[in-house]
């Protein structure tokens, strides 16, 4: 028995039109603060883009330089498609 939702083309990717936006202001910003931990800094980043409160994710203000932290790491607003 095949899985359901099998991809056979690429027709059938349907893309969220804000995921290339996301993607790039993120990649900008992992670059930016080159980070040790990418897992850590990744899953801080969305929880603060995300807007949930908490403490910070452990290890995810440590640099490979010590030039950047993450309170100094800003990305644009994910524009609204509703």
């Amino acid at each position: 028995m095949e899985p359901p939702n099998r991809i056979f083309s690429p027709e059938q990717i349907e893309v969220n039109p804000e995921l290339p936006l996301i993607l790039k202001d993120y990649s900008k910003a992992l670059i930016r603060a080159n980070p040790k931990n990418i897992y850590a800094f990744s899953a801080e980043y969305f929880r603060q883009k995300a807007g949930i409160d908490g403490e910070p994710i452990p290890g995810s203000n440590e640099r490979n330089d010590d030039t950047n932290n993450l309170e100094n790491v800003t990305a644009a607003p994910v524009a609204s498609t509703s």
